[in-house]
């Protein structure tokens, strides 16, 4: 099974690859970027390794770094180690579809011993009917966001601020990596209308593309309730996956919720500001179960409390000392 993490961005999906990231089970890569393009361009034909490695190593992040190179970091894997597999790929001259080599260097980074491998790129679920057919049977977590405060989370992200500024056609956002290309975009500051505008796009192609996939491969799960129930939610995505979720699994993935973090988006709006975004994604708010009275919510919500045990484990896991010795131990991943 192949797991896909969707949606429009700056709705919890990090969040999420971090707590599955927790399970010896689950190997998420970060966001790709490159299949829309390999799928569009081959469809399920097979292609070369040389292809395949041709076109991935072509797309860079907003920071013009080689995103491929990214993706081993993030998933624990020296990217000279990477290199050389890629060079032993191309020299056996191996052959097989777009899938088959995403799913091999899926499991070159994470190890034989996952089960579960898959895709944190939340622009994909444009795709998701494509991916579908592509990885034979895919399955998708959708991950969904009230509109006001998604946009207000883009208006704050280098990527979508160049998405914004840079591209009037939404459809694009995959190929807008490619050769680097969002790093010429403006990151001029842009307003939570124009945010708005862009999540209203984005969720909008999703909601389509999913609706051509089997339901019973969707799984659909709203950010604030990951973030007030999460053990409630990896137990939703447990039975989806069919993967064993002990309790103290989910104790442990859950410590990694801020439990401030829904208390702090009720404070971001006066309820006449949040009443005025409200009013431009109410469509896709509406389709997605979110309603007029939803800042109501946040006034009475009771955020997730964390045990003293797993909170200790947050403060050791996340502190500053941690998020530190973490970005360095990422830099000598690169160098090496």
């Amino acid at each position: 099974m192949f797991l896909f993490i969707v949606g429009t961005g700056r709705n919890g999906s990090k969040l999420l690859r971090s707590m599955l990231s927790q399970h010896p089970k689950f190997g998420i890569l970060m966001e790709s970027h490159y299949l829309p393009m390999l799928i569009n361009k081959f469809e399920n034909k097979e292609i070369s390794a040389k292809v395949f490695y041709d076109h991935a190593l072509e797309y860079y992040g907003s920071n013009n770094q080689r995103w491929l190179y990214t993706i081993a970091v993030y998933g624990n894997c020296r990217v000279s180690k990477l290199k050389t597999y890629i060079a032993s790929e191309i020299k056996t001259s191996k052959v097989q579809s777009v899938a088959d080599h995403h799913i091999d260097l899926a499991r070159f980074i994470f190890g034989d011993q996952v089960l579960i491998f898959g895709d944190k790129t939340p622009s994909y679920g444009q795709y998701a009917n494509k991916l579908h057919m592509a990885f034979k049977n895919a399955r998708f977590i959708h991950l969904q966001r009230d509109g006001v405060f998604a946009a207000k989370s883009m208006t704050k992200h280098q990527g979508f601020v160049k998405i914004a500024n840079g591209l009037s056609d939404y459809d694009q956002v995959a190929e807008s990596h490619y050769k680097g290309k969002i790093a010429e975009f403006s990151d001029n500051p842009i307003s939570l209308e124009r945010a708005a505008e862009l999540f209203n796009s984005l969720q909008s192609r999703t909601i389509k593309a999913l609706s051509q996939v089997p339901q019973e491969n969707i799984l659909n799960i709203r950010y604030e309730e990951l973030l007030t129930d999460p053990e409630s939610k990896l137990e939703e995505i447990s039975t989806f996956t069919n993967i064993y979720f002990s309790k103290f699994f989910k104790k442990k993935s859950a410590a990694l919720v801020h439990s401030n973090a829904a208390q702090n988006m009720g404070k971001a709006f006066t309820r006449n500001r949040y009443m005025d975004l409200y009013n431009c994604v109410s469509e896709i708010n509406n389709k997605q179960g979110y309603h007029k009275n939803f800042f109501n919510w946040y006034e009475d919500i009771k955020p997730y409390r964390r045990s003293t045990v797993f909170s200790l484990f947050y403060l050791l896991k996340f502190n500053w000392i941690s998020r530190k010795i973490i970005a360095i131990y990422r830099s000598i991943l690169r160098r090496s």
